[in-house]
């Protein structure tokens, strides 16, 4: 139905904008799209905050911003108040706008072009950028330029892998756009950049999470980083679930949160 109505606006604006010549014609009809993106407001325990909606996919994401993933919202709320936020994997930044409003300073990494012009757009409307900087790259375990692997370039659309041709599930991508893209080892990422070091990282990107934190070893060495939290697909004993944890081991974090029923997993230093 959804899909009807749209053309049937589309078809509209085509025909009223008809008899304008051509440049006119297209800025009319680009502007009128402009127009027809809505932003959605949501309700959050830090105040209200808009969404901009420029896709089926990202509209699906207002009316179930607080209830989608609840545990990722309170590991939020529990950072304290000098954290730095690495949200690796941003997407359209629900939990990067999320943290920001909680006044949390941020870093957010997306790969995805469209899907980065998102996050951008929302980072902007809602007086964001003062405290959150978003960048569009991918993580791996070496610095190269490489593809991003994608089965279309919708805005807000996932389950993308860099350099490779399988995600979170192990299913074969339909790879419809090789989005060339820049990949990052987060340790070379640091020694070039010195960005601001987190001490909170979430990481969901549908497909290299290990490669990424085999490119952190240095970073996670010193022991700064308080809590990794991570989404892993399935049960845990699969495969590369156990590779996540194992990987993570290595470098001195335990896993918390392995009774199964989350989908989300909080790694904390052995120590504590």
């Amino acid at each position: 139905m959804s899909k009807t109505v749209a053309r049937l606006i589309a078809g509209l604006g085509r025909t009223i904008s008809a008899p304008l010549n051509q440049v006119r014609r297209t800025s009319c009809r680009a502007t009128a799209a402009q127009y027809l993106i809505d932003k959605i407001p949501v309700q959050t325990p830090h105040g209200e905050l808009s969404m901009y909606c420029n896709s089926r996919e990202t509209a699906m994401y207002p009316p179930v911003y607080m209830t989608h993933e609840p545990d990722t919202l309170e590991w939020i709320d529990k950072m304290p108040v000098d954290t730095v936020f690495w949200d690796i994997g941003a997407n359209v930044g629900i939990y990067t706008m999320y943290a920001g409003l909680a006044r949390h300073r941020t870093l957010a990494f997306e790969p995805a072009s469209s899907t980065y012009f998102t996050l951008m757009k929302n980072l902007e409307i809602n007086g964001l950028l003062d405290r959150v900087d978003a960048y569009c790259l991918a993580f791996d375990n070496q610095t190269r330029l490489g593809k991003l692997n994608m089965a279309g370039n919708i805005s807000g659309s996932s389950m993308h892998a860099f350099e490779r041709d399988t995600h979170s599930w192990d299913e074969q991508i339909n790879i419809k756009i090789a989005h060339p893209t820049l990949g990052f080892n987060i340790d070379t990422f640091i020694s070039l950049y010195d960005p601001p070091l987190p001490t909170h990282i979430k990481l969901d990107v549908d497909s290299t999470e290990k490669e990424i934190l085999e490119g952190a070893a240095n970073l996670l060495a010193k022991g700064q980083v308080q809590s990794i939290w991570v989404e892993v697909d399935g049960v845990l004993e699969r495969e590369r679930n156990q590779g996540i944890i194992n990987a993570l081991d290595a470098m001195g974090y335990i896993a918390i949160h392995t009774d199964g029923r989350t989908r989300n997993l909080e790694f904390l230093p052995k120590r504590t």
